[in-house]
């Protein structure tokens, strides 16, 4: 069997898609057997989702552009000639909630992973709301197989397509655990050149407003500092989306400002030292489609505080803290419980790698092919 995998609307190795694409290919080239893997990609990004050792040719198909109006309009008219050139028996779209054909000479698959523009108004700009929400869930409701990442995810597949129940798998995610574990220390240089001394409470995300919200975050760390419960700095990693400008002028005009630091975008490498140091990772986004961060700081023992919402409480389970991401007020109470009391935060420590272990890149890769395998000659 020939799959194709087309790796467009992937963020080019700097998102959380990005990290499922490049963590699931490799998995799967270790599960493929018999079966041919091929990557279609844009020529700028050769190298990024694949290495040499996996054996995987990557094509660069004709006329496909990087602009998304253009790439969507190239997914609708050029990808089906693609797909019946190269041959392949099933195309696998693992950006599925961004680009997806809307025939193919082959059955489709599609990870579809969140609708999240359903549930954060003005999330996008005009062009990419109407895409979203008129055109993307009849191109969903064509795939032969659509997966995604959690239940959530998959109660808000079933509630906007056409597809039902047993056309929707979820295969959860997982972490690099060769990178992330509970062995993972802190490299005191990555601390030093990122200019992170003492405590402090980490978070890491784009820079995205309202939706990742850093202004509950910000709120609720201005309020643990009135009470003197905790000396160290609140640490935010992250490059610039939409809405960015919104979070620089919050932490501007924060009375604490002086003790927020701003990163900007971190490469992977520093990430684990990151987690590793952190007394506390919080993730209070609104809405997640998973939450790979989640589970990164987990799996390095970090105790973790997170938004009850969405798939959050899949991926935590009771390992986790939880608040309202509405409640700044809430969250500071959680910060202060968890900061103030050192036998919570071992006990958070040791569930939390436990957790983490129960997730595994093979068990995705291998509920994918199955998926896969499912439709050949189909």
């Amino acid at each position: 069997m020939k799959i194709g995998i087309p790796t467009f609307g992937c963020d080019a190795g700097k998102s959380g898609i990005s990290r499922y694409v490049i963590e699931l290919i490799k998995a799967m080239s270790v599960q493929r057997g018999d079966d041919v893997i091929e990557v279609l990609g844009l020529p700028a990004e050769n190298g990024i989702f694949t290495s040499p050792d996996q054996g995987i040719e990557t094509i660069n198909p004709p006329l496909i552009v990087e602009k998304p109006p253009l790439s969507i309009l190239w997914h609708l008219t050029m990808m089906p000639h693609v797909v019946k050139q190269r041959g392949y028996d099933v195309l696998f779209c693992p950006a599925g909630n961004r680009r997806l054909p809307w025939i193919a000479p082959c059955p489709v698959v599609g990870t579809v992973h969140d609708m999240s523009w359903l549930h954060m108004e003005a999330k996008y700009d005009r062009f990419r709301t109407v895409y979203l929400t008129k055109l993307l869930p009849a191109l969903v409701g064509r795939l032969d197989k659509a997966l995604t990442v959690s239940e959530s995810s998959k109660r808000d597949i079933l509630s906007n397509t056409r597809l039902d129940d047993t056309d929707v798998v979820v295969t959860p995610i997982s972490m690099d655990s060769e990178v992330y574990n509970e062995n993972t220390a802190v490299d005191p240089e990555v601390l030093k050149r990122l200019n992170i001394t003492g405590e402090y409470i980490f978070y890491v995300s784009r820079l995205e407003h309202p939706g990742k919200n850093h202004a509950t975050l910000i709120r609720a760390f201005e309020k643990m500092c009135e009470t003197d419960t905790f000396g160290g700095n609140l640490v935010l990693a992250g490059g610039d989306f939409l809405g960015a400008e919104a979070v620089h002028a919050i932490v501007a005009d924060s009375p604490v400002r002086d003790r927020i630091q701003m990163l900007g975008f971190v490469k992977d490498e520093n990430l684990p030292s990151l987690f590793a140091g952190a007394s506390v990772f919080v993730f209070p986004s609104f809405y997640e489609g998973f939450g790979i961060p989640v589970l990164e700081a987990m799996a390095c023992g970090a105790p973790v505080i997170s938004a009850n919402t969405s798939s959050l409480p899949e991926v935590g389970g009771d390992a986790v803290s939880y608040f309202d991401p509405n409640s700044a007020e809430e969250l500071c109470e959680r910060l202060i419980e968890l900061l103030g009391n050192p036998e919570l935060r071992q006990a958070r420590k040791i569930a939390s790698i436990a957790r983490a272990k129960t997730f595994s890149w093979e068990r995705t890769a291998e509920q994918t092919w199955n998926v896969l395998r499912s439709l050949e000659g189909k």
